[in-house]
């Protein structure tokens, strides 16, 4: 299982440190993303363990296309193939992960994208357009 990490404040530091903490929970690949807005600073890290698309194509945090939408994401969804089908099948993927398709999911329905999700997961959205943070995890979790 993947490991997320995530910080909003004041400090403008690196956790690098931290995040390899979480190597355990994920030991194919860590990456992490950080950026300056309105004087706080955005830190979103994962840990991945390969499993849907073991490409490195399905690394995260995953951005958009136009880099505007950062997202970190663990768990699994299981209807990811289906709403690639029906829901985005105009949509071009570089990869076959179910981390890519929520992110598409969320560009093209907004915050109703979660009603779509049938999985097991935690998940953080940036968008920077909007200048927020967005948390969800199932709906057992």
């Amino acid at each position: 299982m993947c490991g997320i990490f995530g910080y909003i404040g004041n400090n403008p530091k690196s956790f690098d440190r931290e995040l390899l903490t979480l190597k355990h929970r994920g030991p194919d690949n860590n990456s992490s993303f950080s950026h300056q807005s309105y004087n706080k600073h955005i830190y979103l890290g994962h840990t991945r363990l390969s499993i849907v698309d073991l490409s490195a194509k399905a690394n995260q945090p995953m951005s958009s296309s136009d880099q505007e939408i950062i997202l970190i994401f663990n768990g699994e969804i299981y209807n990811h193939n289906e709403l690639r089908l029906n829901c985005l099948k105009d949509e071009k993927f570089i990869s076959n992960s179910d981390t890519e398709t929520i992110l598409k999911l969320y560009q093209k329905l907004g915050l109703d994208f979660i009603n779509e999700l049938n999985g097991d997961f935690a998940l953080s959205i940036y968008d920077k357009r909007l200048e927020k943070i967005f948390l969800f995890r199932d709906r057992l979790g």
